[in-house]
């Protein structure tokens, strides 16, 4: 349930109403299996669908009905928990590029850029990719470093292609 849920909210095959819902089921049995470093990989993906309906206070941060962006990011580094580090730093920048805030997008990018080195085989490599090279290029579009983005937007395109 937990990869049918990340999947269907970045592939964008499925509603965003559809997403939350199954979420919401999806967080009540992990609480009551107590898969609490379960659940909490689902949040990030779970808190960014809300954010895409509008119910936040500010849709680029990660804070709201599901999860507080910055006690979720300490819990990560206290608990020495880099897999949900980076889920939350993907789902930001996916956020984050959605709504216009290209330079939040990449410089959450930037911090999980090593993913492929970490964990070769999760999805989230794909996304980071993708996200990464969106804003490095609209970061090439709107500001004075137009090599450098574009320079970066092209490895993240080989990257992508590569992971696929």
């Amino acid at each position: 349930a937990l990869t049918y849920n990340i999947l269907g909210f970045h592939s964008g095959q499925v509603s965003i109403q559809t997403i939350t819902q199954g979420q919401k089921l999806c967080m009540q049995e992990l609480t009551k299996a107590a898969k609490s470093s379960v659940s909490d990989l689902l949040r990030p993906v779970q808190q960014a669908a809300i954010n895409l309906t509008s119910q936040c206070q500010d849709p680029v941060v990660l804070t709201g009905e599901v999860m507080d962006e910055e006690e979720l990011l300490q819990r990560s580094a206290e608990t020495a928990n880099v897999l949900l580090d980076y889920y939350i730093r993907m789902n930001v920048a996916c956020v984050s590029y959605i709504f216009g805030d290209y330079d939040r997008a990449s410089v959450q990018s930037l911090k999980i850029q090593d993913i492929a080195d970490k964990f070769p085989a999760v999805y989230a490599i794909n996304v980071q990719a993708f996200y990464d090279g969106l804003s490095s290029y609209a970061l090439a579009r709107t500001t004075n470093s137009r090599t450098k983005w574009i320079k970066r937007g092209r490895k993240m395109r080989k990257k992508f292609i590569n992971w696929a």
